[in-house]
């Protein structure tokens, strides 16, 4: 019986509320809500609802995290974010604004 409700919890390919992948991240829903609008998790939104691919999820976060001394942490924002200005046409180089608004 213990074998047959362990099969049953296991996640399956069919489409995850946040609130099911926040229970498999073992994170609160609203960290899924922020990881989702900064683009760090894969979703669907079907109308109104937002949907989970849970293979696509895990392949994502396989292909964009790696583990330092025990702690993930995202290989993108590993980096300081920075904005670039536009570049007029014809005018010099974009420069680049850190965080903290200082070239």
């Amino acid at each position: 019986m213990k074998a047959a409700r362990a099969v049953r919890n296991e996640p399956r390919e069919e489409l995850l509320t946040p609130d099911e992948v926040a229970v498999l991240l073992k994170v609160t829903v609203r960290t899924v809500e922020r990881w989702q609008q900064e683009g760090l998790l894969p979703f669907l939104r079907l109308g109104h609802a937002v949907r989970f691919h849970w293979p696509a999820v895990v392949e994502h976060l396989t292909a964009n995290f790696t583990v330092v001394r025990g702690v993930p942490v995202a290989a993108p924002l590993a980096t300081k974010p920075s904005i670039q200005t536009p570049t007029p046409c014809g005018g010099p180089p974009a420069r680049t604004i850190t965080k903290g608004g200082r070239p």
